[in-house]
């Protein structure tokens, strides 16, 4: 069950990040619309990675360079993860040594480097505020006010009906949380059912028209998988309270 819980949350994973970088002016478009920026479409955007093969536990979604000036690093969760700057800490720390050359360090000259952003897109089912900001120093064991080391993961509820005016500046990303949106209302209506119509309403509306007729399959198997995963861990814990 863990292997399928994995493989299912990556795949959601890659809906949006496939939706967002399939084109340059997807990601400057969500860039703009969460910051209130004004980046125009011939922005430089260059996207960057951590090697797999020298750090296999290490994975982000999405990051990438502006101008040479902002690294962006982005994530996108159903569950929040209260330990997001630590975990951006490692990513940036690697995303540095990539992007820097060894030799540089030891320069006396003081080395620029691009500022960094963090974000996480959350559109899980549990209530959350519109936008919180996760501190890398409310983890630390040692709570005095004096902070050396400190770094900041902007939270972002992407569901529908929150942050509008925010959705409404970004296509993609107001397409997939409708698309979302209607593949748990209808779901939970009428079961895998819902996921069905809920993908030929969104075609037909010209929600995700053109994602949605290509993976067709592909969505639904995962909506499908996702909610027998979700149905057997409610029924666990069903089980769970009642043997207690």
């Amino acid at each position: 069950m863990e292997g399928n819980e994995k493989q299912n949350r990556q795949y959601k994973d890659s809906v949006l990040v496939e939706l967002l970088t399939s084109n340059k002016l997807n990601i400057i478009e969500l860039y703009n619309a969460i910051n209130h920026a004004n980046l125009s479409k011939e922005t430089s955007i260059e996207y960057i990675n951590i090697d797999s093969s020298l750090y296999s536990t290490m994975r982000n979604d999405i990051a990438f360079l502006i101008e040479g000036k902002i690294i962006v690093l982005l994530e996108h969760q159903s569950t929040i993860n209260e330990n997001m700057p630590f975990r951006c800490l490692l990513y940036i720390a690697r995303l540095y040594e990539k992007l820097i050359k060894p030799e540089y360090r030891y320069l006396k000259k003081l080395l620029k480097i691009p500022k960094p952003k963090f974000y996480v897109l959350y559109n899980g089912v549990e209530a959350y505020p519109e936008r919180k900001t996760l501190h890398l120093s409310d983890a630390f064991i040692e709570t005095d006010r004096s902070v050396v080391l400190n770094l900041d993961v902007e939270v972002i509820n992407i569901n529908l009906n929150h942050n509008i005016e925010m959705l409404k500046s970004c296509k993609i990303l107001n397409e997939y949380s409708t698309f979302v949106y209607f593949a748990r209302a209808l779901s939970k209506e009428k079961g895998i059912e819902g996921f069905n119509e809920a993908i030929n309403y969104c075609i037909e509306h010209n929600i995700l028209k053109e994602y949605l007729e290509k993976r067709r399959s592909e969505v639904y198997n995962f909506l499908v998988a996702e909610y027998d995963y979700d149905m057997d861990m409610k029924m666990q814990g069903q089980e769970h309270y009642n043997e207690g």
